[in-house]
């Protein structure tokens, strides 16, 4: 079997093909079986487009599947019959398989970051022109090792979650510190520093931002660095939890944002670490939804709308799936959560005050997809859920029942939200849920009025009616 160049890259020939190699030579179409050991056979067609020239190969039954075109004009001028080659491109080692060298370019950072498509963890890249390869690595992905996979950290983060995220804030940081002490005198780095990053997220719930971004840059800063145990695992932890603590203030640069979630990102490859995954999906989407809520909801900047809208939808959707990937239900059940309630945030259109304002009927089919989403969290989830997930959904609801037209009960729900936030300290949900009664109540204000108004010009109507009736009477009996 024999390989020869990709867009000006040189690719050294195979050994020719066992004798079991079968190929039909039709000009437009070659399939063939070969075993490259005496392990199971390859299978892959090739199909030649004489047209646009372009070749598409198909590789099957084996740990490499390729699918994609090259233009045939450039793998070999002297070649009548381009049809008859094989070519593989990526730098591919396979058990049992040929190695390929390939020297083509990749996509750049940025578009990785503005594609909802790219998925780092897979290793998938998808350029135009080009050959698609995904490719499962024969190597292992790298999980968490030490402390961090063990089970005394996995009780302590446990716990510590339970408590932030029911506003127990004043007992986590006392016992997140406590730990932290501990973990540092017993020279466990990896410990000391996810503990740190735990304590910076209770800080951002509480809108205290200074201590959790000092929590957060000094993990990023560390000088033992270079002794973790898992580096890259906790520096993309933090990085993203920079991202949601940035989210939560009101002035934010989106692009500096985006630039965080792509080092996370990039730390985070070929690592075993569903969870972090789950949050670098989770805080793209939110970027996108934020971002899609500062364009104008009008004609002329619908299509950029609805791109942003389908990016995050897409990352939202991402992060229901990567969860399940996780063997631990209390990340499971969390994300999902925070998913679903994100998708119908979504669909209903009311994340920002600008979107919110504007009067808009919601396609059928958004509103009854939002409501499945938090039906589902009704449904499936609701299981001692947290107060901090409880305000979230209560709000999802009120915007639900206000693009419903129900205004009341939207301003009851959202009172109800407002309560459990305020009194367990979840701060950075107090501006956006008064704001949110406050349009309510003037809502049903004008409602009442209008109603009254409605009520009077009937009265007057039937007042009218009344008198025209009378003056008939008395019109008729003085003829009389």
């Amino acid at each position: 079997m024999e390989f020869s160049s990709v867009r000006g890259t040189t690719v050294p020939l195979q050994q020719p093909t066992p004798d079991r190699h079968k190929s039909c030579r039709d000009i437009d179409t070659a399939s063939f079986t070969f075993s490259p050991n005496d392990s199971n056979s390859v299978l892959a067609e090739a199909n030649l487009a004489t047209q646009t020239k372009t070749l598409n190969l198909i590789v099957k039954s084996w740990n490499v599947v390729l699918v994609g075109e090259s233009n045939t004009g450039q793998l070999d001028n002297n070649e009548q019959n381009p049809g008859k080659k094989r070519f593989l491109d990526e730098d591919l080692h396979c058990d049992g398989g040929p190695k390929v060298k390939s020297d083509h370019k990749t996509k750049t950072k940025e578009q990785h970051q503005l594609d909802p498509n790219h998925d780092g963890q897979n290793g998938h890249r998808a350029m135009s022109d080009a050959i698609v390869v995904d490719v499962e690595p024969s190597m292992p992905l790298i999980k968490t090792r030490g402390y961090l996979n063990g089970a005394q950290c996995e009780k302590i983060i446990e716990h510590l979650e339970h408590l932030k995220d029911n506003g127990h804030f004043e007992k986590h940081d006392r016992l997140a510190t406590s730990y932290q002490k501990g973990f540092a005198c017993q020279d466990s780095t990896d410990m000391e520093l996810a503990l740190k990053i735990e304590r910076g997220v209770a800080f951002s719930y509480q809108k205290k931002f200074k201590q959790s971004k000092c929590l957060f840059i000094s993990v990023i800063n560390n000088d033992t660095i270079s002794q973790l145990t898992n580096p890259n695992i906790l520096l993309a932890r933090a990085y993203h939890r920079l991202v949601q603590d940035y989210r939560y203030r009101k002035k934010i640069k989106v692009s500096a944002l985006f630039h965080c979630l792509e080092k996370s990102e990039f730390l985070l490859q070929n690592h075993q670490s569903p969870e972090d995954w789950c949050e670098v999906y989770y805080n793209y989407g939110s970027l996108w939804l934020a971002y899609m809520s500062t364009i104008p909801d009008d004609e002329r900047h619908a299509q950029a709308r609805n791109d942003a809208r389908k990016k995050a939808r897409c990352y939202f959707e991402k992060t229901i799936e990567c969860c399940k990937k996780d063997h631990r239900l209390r990340v499971q059940i969390k994300k999902q959560r925070y998913g679903h309630l994100r998708v119908a945030a979504l669909l209903l259109d009311c994340t920002s005050t600008v979107a919110r304002v504007q009067k808009k009927v919601i396609p059928p089919q958004d509103m009854e997809d939002a409501i499945k989403h938090l039906d589902i969290l009704e449904r499936q989830f609701s299981n001692n859920v947290p107060n901090g997930t409880r305000v979230q959904i209560l709000k999802t609801r009120s915007d639900q029942y206000y693009r419903q037209g129900f205004y009341q009960l939207a301003k009851e729900t959202v009172q109800d939200a407002l309560r459990i936030a305020s009194r367990h300290g979840f701060n950075t949900e107090l501006d956006s849920l008064q704001e949110r009664i406050d349009f309510l109540d003037q809502l049903c204000e004008d409602m009442a009025t209008k109603e009254r108004i409605i009520l009077l010009d009937d009265s007057d109507a039937e007042t009218s009616g009344n008198n025209a009736s009378c003056e008939t009477s008395g019109s008729e009996t003085e003829k009389k």
